[in-house]
C-alpha cells in the first residue's frame, strides 16, 4: 500500500498547526477547504470537513474538546461506533486520496476519536501518527490568546492533562512519532526529517526545493516564546507539578528515547494514574454541587464566607437562585396535594 495518513495529533495550540503548515509546504496536502482564524491568510491546519465531524460527535456525547474528565474517553470511543461513523470517515477519506497517495489530516478533537481513524486508515493509508511536546503554559497562554478560553486555570491544566495522557495512551502499538515544539521551529526541516525517519516517510527527501524553501519561510521565533508563569496561571500546585513531571518525561522522550521506550511509558503510566486519583478526590469532594446542577450553581464563583465582604452581584445571583428553588418547591406541594384531594 503506498498511500500514508498522517494524523496530527494532541491538545490544541501544542504546535500541530505549524507541522501541518510545514508538511503541506513540503508536498503533504493538508484537505481543503480548512477553518480560518479571522483576519488571517493561514488556516489552522484543521480540514472543514473534520472539524464538522469531530464537533458533531462531541456535541452528541456531551465532551468538550480540551475535556478533563477521563471518563469522556469512554464516552467518545461508543460514539465512533455509532452506525454509520466509521463508513462516513472511509469515505472521505476515499475521496482525499483520489488526488495524491500522501495525506495530512490535524485536528484537536481528532485525539477523541484515534480508534475511528485506525479502523479507517487502515483500510485506506497506512496510518501513522505525530504529535509536538510543547510545555503546557504556553499551550494554555497561546490558546487563551486565540479562543479567549473562560474556564478556570484548574480546569485548563486539568485538561491538558487528560488530554496530553491519554492520547499518548491511545497511541501504544501505532506507527508514532514526537518532536519538540522549540525543535520544530528552531529547524522545521531537520524536525520534520527525523519524524520522517520515525514513522518511514520520505517527505523531506521528495520535496522539491521551491518546496524546502516555502515549508522554511514558515518560521517565526516569536512563535517560541512563553508569555505566562504558573504563579500568573494560578492553578493549584498539585495540577501544575503535575503538569511540569509530564511535560518533562514527554520532552525527554522527544529527546532521543522515543515514545516507546520503557521507562517512558512505566513512568507515564504512572502519572497517568496520579491524575486519575487527583480528579477522583476533585469529584468526590463536588458531589454537592454536581447534584445541584447548573442552576444550582449559577451563583457560585470564589467561595465567600464572610457575607459582609460577598460580592453584590453574588449575593443577588445567590438570592434568584433560592427564590426559584423556593417557587420550584412550591409548585412541587401543590401538585402533590391537588392529587391527593383528588
Amino acid at each position: 500500500m503506498d498511500n500514508r495518513l498522517i494524523l496530527l495529533v494532541g491538545p490544541g495550540s501544542a504546535g500541530t498547526s505549524f507541522l501541518a503548515a510545514v508538511l503541506d509546504a513540503l508536498g503533504c496536502p493538508v484537505p481543503q477547504p480548512e477553518t480560518r482564524p479571522p483576519g488571517s491568510p493561514r488556516g489552522f491546519g484543521d480540514p472543514q470537513w473534520v472539524t464538522g465531524f469531530h464537533s458533531r460527535l462531541l456535541r452528541k456525547a456531551g465532551v468538550q474538546d480540551v475535556d478533563a474528565r477521563p471518563s469522556a474517553w469512554a464516552i467518545t470511543a461508543a460514539a465512533a461506533r455509532e452506525p454509520g461513523v466509521g463508513p462516513k470517515l472511509e469515505r472521505w477519506l476515499q475521496d482525499q486520496f483520489a488526488t495524491g497517495d500522501h495525506l495530512v489530516v490535524k485536528d484537536p478533537r481528532l485525539a477523541w476519536f484515534i480508534p475511528a481513524w485506525r479502523r479507517a486508515g487502515e483500510t485506506l493509508g497506512a496510518p501513522c501518527f505525530a504529535t509536538v511536546v510543547r510545555h503546557p503554559l504556553e499551550v494554555i497562554a497561546s490558546r487563551e490568546a486565540g479562543y479567549g478560553d473562560e474556564w478556570h486555570p484548574n480546569a485548563r491544566v486539568a485538561g491538558w492533562l487528560n488530554v496530553t495522557l491519554y492520547t499518548e495512551r491511545a497511541l501504544r502499538g501505532t506507527s508514532r512519532a514526537i518532536a519538540r515544539y522549540e525543535d520544530l521551529t528552531a529547524d522545521a526541516l531537520q524536525t520534520v526529517a527525523n519524524l520522517g525517519r520515525e514513522l518511514n516517510l520520505d517527505v523531506v527527501d521528495r520535496a522539491s526545493p521551491p518546496e524546502m524553501r516555502a515549508a522554511i519561510s514558515l518560521v517565526d521565533p516569536a512563535q517560541s516564546q512563553r508569555a505566562a508563569t504558573w504563579s500568573s496561571l494560578e492553578a493549584d500546585p498539585r495540577l501544575s507539578e503535575l503538569a511540569e513531571d509530564v511535560h518533562a518525561v514527554l520532552h525527554e522522550a522527544a529527546g532521543g528515547t522515543g515514545l516507546d521506550d520503557d521507562k517512558v511509558t512505566t513512568n507515564l503510566d504512572q502519572l497517568r494514574q496520579q491524575y486519575l486519583d487527583l480528579y477522583a478526590f476533585c469529584e468526590s469532594t463536588a458531589q454537592f454541587s454536581i447534584a445541584a446542577g447548573p442552576r444550582g450553581n449559577e451563583a457560585l464563583g470564589t467561595p465567600t464566607y464572610d457575607p459582609d465582604k460577598a460580592d453584590p452581584k453574588v449575593i443577588t445571583a445567590a438570592r434568584k437562585v433560592i427564590r426559584r428553588t423556593a417557587r420550584t418547591k412550591n409548585k412541587a406541594v401543590r401538585r402533590i396535594r391537588q392529587g391527593r384531594s383528588a
